[in-house]
């Protein structure tokens, strides 16, 4: 055995200088940049290696490492010590001084022993050769031997999710609007692109990468390809670290340590690696450690508790200047043990690679052409000339070979949006196919492969090894492709396994069914496929499988499932594990199928809630595809859930409202979107069988049916069924059909096609957002829905230009002939008062419309006001007009008055960000009593003075169902608000109070909090940005959290509202006191102190004022983090221009971490 000396020695010596880097990086830290500038670094370096580390330990350890690299044999401990005495860290030589003194004499050393340079180069070229050897290729196919996958041609993609969750900002300038707080998705070309901060945002490179994607989706095999080109140096990822540890998690037991687990998995077994040798390297390598964790929700439950390695290294317990990239399925639960600085999409197989393999299979099975006729039935090709930017109509280069299909540039768009499936530009784009391969020959350009519509389908292929099967089956019967439900797929699929099983082995093969050996295996092994999904898990012990005297041999033959040796030395065993979590999935639901005759749902599937009939979708939609009865049953029992699940929703939770009156809270958020989840399932289950019994109990199962149409693709059958079938005893309450970006005529014609006769009773709201009016409505389309669909009720939202009479008189041709016609949204449409006239004119034909939005025109003024006062006569059922920022003075507000007597069902009044002023206010008040229906008043930033406030009241009172007031910005001052306090006990319905920046102050809030008492349904209230002090904050927090305790003397004869009030505030969702520039820290300790009894908070905003920022002690810093558990719903919580000391700050970030709900800390 080779052997080396140990360091007995510093001067000149080279062999031993890695082994003192821990202990350099360790006390160095910080002082790193000045170690560097003295080890001969330049500053780009510098800058190089701080922005690729989190932190400065991590960097001074990739520092020493590269100076290591640099400089070979000349970096020597002497050299080191030297520039650590020029950076003033003569403590650090001091320390290594003493190391050297107390080594021992050299004694020989085996290769590869603790302590040693060459241990960490052992280490990774064991790894190397293990990866190599077990990871670079597999042969799909049982039954033919010449087809190969090498697993570094397969292209996956990745895709990245930037979410506003848990955002911290603590400068003045970090602040975003509503807008960019939506989840942004990114595409990226490789994993390597999350180190680069113009993709991820983050200024330090992520320690905790996340990738999610659903059950084979190819999150085991893009993190075996990265691993084989990590340890080959083929990316960066692989140079910057040198260890890299690929370990597959449903391998790992309970107790099992980080280095038993590496040992285990990551290094074939030697004498020369050791756990002890494993753990001395992961030490002193730490920063230049790759962790590799495949499938977090297949570790097993007691290897997921807090105590256990696994959890102790993402929490950063173990390891943490090391970097992690985990995969897991959604909603496993790796957020419970740390906060992943990066969360990616798995998107599975790339289409140009989809294509590479259907023609590398066909070309070996002799098949060329099924090649192309198969891609141009399932994809589309564009082809991009990189040389003729310029001109977009030329940008489509032809593609020589004549079976693909191309499509133009100007309807990439669209199809990149219907698909989301346009892949990045890459290599794989433009490459060369092998040579037995058919070519698609491209000059200069770029190649985008594209699926198509076909979501049922495309959800499979992005496997590798799926696509292989469907390709098997198109080779068989092309028509056996194209079913139209998921069950047949699969029926087909399997039939034609069991044909060429039978062919190859001289079984007979019946012509209906399957052989008699083959169908009781395959009904056994799938009782053993569902016990396995149940548990979760998708890999089966053969030993358990032979155990229960399952044909295992025949399976394997098969196809259905292929051999697996485990990648554990320490726990060895062979597992069978599935082509797709699918086809687990759909040899269960024919065993369900087959055992519901004589065994009921909830018992044989543990269907007890909708969580899990939704976890089970897949399982559920194969049972009823297999069978009447069990469709039935499985519905009939899902209906009864829903109805205890979803009791408490109304109608109005799925409303979707531009102006949002009250907040929606949380539970009823969740669960619409759960509902909605739910929906689609039922119609899954509808679309595998079409039959009225079937239809019968999914309409039972969903009160509402509410969809998107931009995304229904698998459901358009079943939807189309449910239409044409449905009996009027079975109605939903309401039908909801959304899309958007598509033309009003387009929509109304694809409805058309939906309801093919009359169907009486049946509301349909059909929502269309940003559309165009390209085309008029065919006549025979508008008689057809006015005949089929009576209830009928369409809203519109524009997305065009309207500031000339030739645009909108295109509009109005087309919008007399939508029927139905409730909703107009023209916000932000650039109308000017002539081209206004035409749609006032078009008025007559529209005397349904319930809703009017004009905001956000600005040419509008006193004089578009005067064209609008015309037209109101002709819509005497509007229910809601917008008017904000059409720049309207007391002029147009007084010409528009006498007019608006004829709105008398108004329920929604918006006229704010005018210059109305109080006497616009005054003629307004005029009419105001007569909507007595009027239950949301906006009258922000319209110039209202204490005199205005005080001629508004009057007509206020007469409006007691109002439950939304906005009064902000206006300069009301304490007077106003005074005479607002005196009348609000007359409307108790209030359940939206807003003060912000009206220049109140102690005195003012002080007549608030006498009146507060009445509103005991305020669910939101808004006093921020005022001149409110400590003593007028705290009272009003006091008043919120303790109600019973407030003067009963206002209590009016007959009213009952003070004795009905709470003894704490269980209704108050959003509470803003935020931006009062009179607080102090002690006001806002005291707050910090009250606001834990408020538990149905959801947003608090107690931030400081911009110019005298507030400081919070520890105390208060420490009470608000104890005060967040107790505010469950919490989802944002505004915090800006205060300071805080580190101990305190660090104890509400954490705090805010940890809450489950909070979303933003600004």
């Amino acid at each position: 055995m080779a052997e080396v000396q140990g360091a007995a020695s510093y001067p000149g010596e080279t062999a031993g200088v890695r082994k003192y880097f821990y202990y350099t990086k360790e006390k160095v830290s910080s002082d790193w940049k000045d170690l560097a500038f003295h080890l001969g670094f330049e500053q780009p370096d510098i800058d190089n290696i701080e922005g690729r580390n989190r932190d400065d330990k991590s960097r001074c350890m990739d520092l020493l490492e590269e100076w290591l690299k640099r400089n070979g044999e000349r970096a020597t401990i002497e050299v080191l010590m030297e520039a650590l005495s020029e950076s003033n860290l003569q403590s650090v030589v001091d320390g290594l001084r003493r190391k050297l003194q107390d080594m021992p004499s050299p004694v020989p050393v085996p290769v590869g022993a603790p302590g040693t340079d060459s241990s960490s180069e052992v280490l990774q070229t064991s790894m190397k050769k293990y990866y190599e050897l077990k990871l670079s290729h597999f042969k799909p196919l049982i039954w033919n031997d010449n087809f190969t996958l090498a697993l570094s041609d397969i292209f996956t993609q990745l895709e990245f999710i930037q979410k506003s969750e848990k955002q911290l900002k603590t400068t003045k300038k970090s602040k975003r609007s509503e807008s960019d707080l939506k989840e942004e998705r990114k595409k990226l070309k490789s994993l390597e692109d999350l180190f680069d901060p113009d993709v991820t945002g983050l200024s330090t490179a992520p320690r905790c990468i996340l990738i999610e994607g659903e059950a084979g989706g190819g999150k085991t095999t893009f993190l075996s390809k990265e691993a084989l080109d990590a340890v080959s140096q083929k990316t960066q990822l692989g140079r910057q670290h040198n260890t890299v540890l690929f370990i597959r998690l449903r391998e790992v037991r309970e107790g099992e340590t980080i280095e038993e687990m590496v040992w285990d998995q990551c290094v074939p077994q030697r004498k020369d690696v050791t756990i002890e040798s494993i753990e001395t390297i992961l030490e002193q390598n730490e920063s230049r450690v790759l962790f590799l964790l495949d499938g977090y929700d297949e570790l097993r439950p007691e290897a997921r508790t807090a105590g256990q390695a696994i959890p102790k290294l993402l929490s950063g317990k173990l390891y943490p200047n090391s970097t992690i990239v985990i995969t897991s399925r959604p909603s496993a639960g790796v957020q419970q043990h740390t906060r992943p600085d990066c969360h990616v999409h798995i998107m599975g197989f790339s289409p140009e690679h989809m294509v590479k393999y259907v023609r590398k299979y066909f070309f070996i099975t002799e098949s060329a052409e099924l090649a192309e006729e198969f891609i141009r039935q399932h994809f589309t090709v564009y082809n991009y000339d990189s040389d003729n930017d310029d001109d977009e109509d030329d940008r489509l280069s032809s593609i020589s070979d004549s079976s693909t299909e191309t499509k133009s540039h100007d309807n990439v768009e669209d199809e990149e949006e219907n698909e989301d499936e346009f892949s990045d530009e890459s290599d794989s784009s433009t490459e060369s196919h092998d040579n037995e391969e058919v070519k698609v020959e491209s000059t200069a350009s770029s190649l985008h492969v594209v699926l198509k519509d076909n979501k049922l389908f495309n959800n499979i292929i992005q496997t590798p090894l799926f696509l292989l099967l469907v390709c098997l089956l198109w080779e068989e019967d092309q028509e056996m492709v194209s079913t139209g439900t998921m069950t047949g797929l699969y029926d087909n699929l399997l039939t034609c396994l069991v044909r060429k099983y039978c062919k190859r082995e001289g079984v007979d093969m019946p012509t209906e069914g399957l052989p008699t050996e083959v169908a009781e295996s395959l009904l056994q092994f799938g009782k053993l496929a569902l016990e396995a999904l149940l548990r979760n898990e998708t890999l089966l012990d053969l030993t358990e499988v032979e155990r229960e005297k399952v044909y295992c041999e025949l399976l394997l033959k098969l196809g259905v499932v292929s051999l697996e040796v485990s990648f554990s030395k320490l726990h060895p065993r062979n597992q069978l594990n599935f082509s797709h979590k699918t086809m687990q999935e759909f040899l269960a639901g024919r065993y369900v199928a087959h055992a519901l005759v004589n065994q009921d749902i909830v018992e044989l599937l543990q269907l007890t809630s909708i969580t899990k009939a939704l976890e089970l979708s897949n399982l559920l939609q194969f049972t009823c595809g297999c069978d009447s009865r069990a469709a039935q049953a499985v519905m009939e029992e899902l209906s009864k859930i829903s109805k205890k699940e979803f009791s408490h929703l109304r109608l109005d939770n799925f409303q979707n409202k531009r102006h949002k009156v009250v907040p929606v809270e949380p539970e009823i958020k969740e669960s619409v979107k759960t509902y909605r989840r739910f929906m689609l399932l039922g119609l899954d289950v509808l679309n595998e069988r079409k039959e009225p019994g079937v239809l019968q109990a999914v309409s039972r199962a969903l009160p509402v049916v509410i969809m998107d149409l931009r995304s229904l693709r698998k459901q358009h059958a079943a939807l189309k069924y449910y239409l044409e079938n449905i009996q009027s005893s079975h109605l939903p309450d309401r039908m909801i059909l959304d899309s958007s970006y598509v033309d009003v005529s387009e929509a109304l014609q694809y409805l058309e096609q939906l309801v093919t006769s009359p169907i009486p009773g049946l509301k349909v709201d059909l929502r269309l957002d940003d559309v165009t009016f390209d085309s008029p409505v065919p006549d025979e389309t508008v008689q057809h829905l006015q005949q089929c669909l009576p209830g009928l009720r369409v809203d519109l939202k524009p997305t065009e230009q309207f500031d000339s009479p030739d645009e909108t008189a295109r509009l109005v041709s087309v919008l007399k002939d939508v029927p139905g016609l409730r909703v107009l949204d023209l916000a932000w449409t650039y109308l000017t008062p002539s081209s206004l006239k035409p749609l006032v004119q078009g008025f007559s034909h529209m005397s349904l419309l319930e809703e009017l939005d004009l905001s956000r025109n600005p040419d509008l003024g006193d004089a578009g006001m005067e064209v609008l006062q015309f037209g109101l006569s002709s819509v005497p059922h509007l229910a809601i007009l917008v008017l904000e920022l059409v720049c309207m003075t007391a002029v147009g507000m007084s010409s528009l008055v006498p007019y608006m007597h004829h709105l008398v069902g108004l329920r929604e009044l918006d006229i704010s960000y005018n210059y109305i002023g109080d006497t616009g206010l005054e003629s307004l008040t005029t009419v105001l009593p007569i909507f007595t229906d009027m239950q949301v008043l906006v009258l922000c930033n319209i110039d209202i003075s204490p005199t205005g406030m005080r001629t508004l009241v009057p007509a206020l009172c007469q409006l007691t169902r109002l439950i939304k007031l906005d009064i902000s910005e206006n300069a009301i001052g304490d007077p106003g608000l005074e005479f607002l306090a005196a009348i609000l006990h007359r409307l108790t319905a209030m359940k939206v109070l807003v003060l912000r920046q009206t220049g109140i102050s102690d005195r003012g809030i002080s007549s608030l909090i006498k009146a507060l008492p009445h509103l005991v349904q305020l669910q939101v209230l808004d006093v921020s940005f005022n001149n409110i002090g400590d003593s007028g904050i705290v009272s009003l927090v006091e008043t919120l959290c303790q109600p019973s305790s407030l003067d009963m003397k206002q209590n009016p004869p007959g009213d009952k509202s003070l004795t009905t009030a709470p003894h704490y505030n269980t209704t108050l969702q959003e509470l803003y006191i935020g931006g009062n520039r009179k607080v102090t820290g002690a006001g806002l300790e005291r707050i910090t102190q009250l606001i834990s009894a408020l538990p149905a908070l959801t947003r608090l905003g107690m931030s400081g004022y911009w110019n005298t920022p507030a400081h919070l002690s520890d105390s208060a810093a420490m009470a608000l983090a104890e005060a967040l558990p107790r505010l469950p719903a919490l989802e944002r919580l505004d915090l800006e221009y205060i300071s805080m000391e580190p101990a305190g700050f660090r104890a509400v970030v954490q705090a805010a971490e940890e809450h489950p709900t909070l979303e933003m800390l600004l």
